[in-house]
C-alpha cells in the first residue's frame, strides 16, 4: 500500500486544465476517439502554458481569459453547507492557482447518473465532466471514448502534461492503474504518492476524556485496548467504540481504524509477490 492510487473522476472532455486553450465553441462530442477535437484549438494565451511539451516552460497561474464549463455532482458533505461548488474553498483556490476560471453546473444530489444520461443525449456537453465512468457508464470509459462522449487523452497528456507523462513512465505499476485495458488514458489521476495523502479517514476520539484520564492519543492496538477499557470502566459508557455499520460494517470499514494494523485491507493485496485476499 506504499503507492495507493485512485483514478480521479475528472474526465477532461476538451483537453486539459493544463492547456486551457481550447475554443469554447468546440463541444466535447466534437472530439474523435483519437482525442483530437474537430476544429483547431486556439493558441495558448501565454507562453507560460509551455511549448512542445517542455516541462521547463510551464508555470501557474496561466494567463487566460477563457472560462471552462465544469459539470460535477454536489456530494453529500457539501449539500446543505454550500449552495454551489463555486462557493467551496477548494474550487475557489483551484481556480486562483491555475488561473483558469470555471463555470459550475451540478445535478441534484443522488441524480448524477440520470442527469448525465440526459446530458449526453442532448449533445450539448460541458468542457469537463466529473463522473465515475469506470463504474457508472455502461461499457466503461473505453466505451465512452468510442461513443464520442469523452476524449482519449494519450496525445494530450504527452503534449500538455510532460511531468505526468514522465512520472507514469517511471512508475509502470501506477501507469497500469490509471488507464483502460486498451491503454487509453481517460482522466487525470490523483496519485497518492506521499504517505500523508494515503491517510484520508480515521477514528474520532473524545480528547477531553483522554485528558481527564491522563491517557495519550492511542496509536497501537494495545493502546486502544487500554483506552477503550478505561472509557468503559472509568467513564461508564455502554459503547466505548462504535462503527458506521449501515448497511454492513465491512462495506464502510474497509479503510477503517484497525484493519491496517494487521497488515491487510478489505480487498486484494500483494505480499512478497503473491496476490492475497
Amino acid at each position: 500500500m506504499r503507492r495507493l492510487v485512485t483514478a480521479a473522476l475528472s474526465v477532461l472532455l476538451m483537453g486539459s486544465l493544463l492547456s486551457a486553450c481550447f475554443s469554447k465553441g468546440n463541444n466535447a462530442n466534437a472530439g474523435e476517439a483519437s482525442g483530437t477535437p474537430s476544429g483547431s484549438p486556439s493558441a495558448p494565451t501565454s507562453s507560460a502554458a509551455g511549448t512542445d511539451g517542455d516541462a521547463g516552460g510551464s508555470a501557474y497561474p496561466i494567463k487566460t481569459d477563457k472560462t471552462l464549463s465544469y459539470w460535477a455532482e454536489m456530494t453529500g458533505n457539501i449539500v446543505g453547507v454550500k449552495a454551489s461548488l463555486d462557493e467551496v474553498p477548494f474550487f475557489q483556490n483551484w481556480q486562483k492557482q491555475t488561473g483558469v476560471k470555471l463555470a459550475f453546473t451540478s445535478p441534484p444530489a443522488g441524480q448524477a447518473q440520470q442527469t448525465l444520461n440526459i446530458l449526453l443525449a442532448s449533445g450539448d456537453l460541458p468542457d469537463m465532466i466529473e463522473f465515475d465512468f469506470l463504474n457508472g457508464y455502461p461499457g466503461g470509459p473505453e466505451k465512452a471514448i468510442g461513443d464520442g462522449y469523452i476524449l482519449k487523452l494519450n496525445d494530450l497528456i504527452g503534449q500538455y502534461a510532460p511531468n505526468l507523462k514522465k512520472y507514469l513512465q517511471e512508475h509502470p505499476d501506477i501507469d497500469k492503474m490509471v488507464k483502460t485495458d486498451n491503454g487509453s488514458y481517460y482522466a487525470f489521476p490523483f496519485i497518492r504518492g506521499d504517505e500523508y495523502l494515503q491517510v484520508f479517514q480515521g477514528p474520532i476520539i473524545r480528547k477531553d476524556w483522554l485528558d481527564e484520564l491522563g491517557l495519550p492519543i492511542p496509536e497501537t492496538i494495545d493502546d486502544w485496548t487500554k483506552t477503550l477499557r478505561a472509557f468503559k470502566e472509568q467513564k461508564g459508557t455502554s459503547a466505548a467504540l462504535t462503527f458506521n455499520s449501515k448497511p454492513r460494517f465491512f462495506n464502510d470499514g474497509g479503510n477503517g481504524a484497525f484493519i491496517g494494523a494487521f497488515g491487510v485491507n478489505r480487498g486484494f493485496y500483494q505480499e512478497n509477490g503473491q496476490i492475497k485476499y
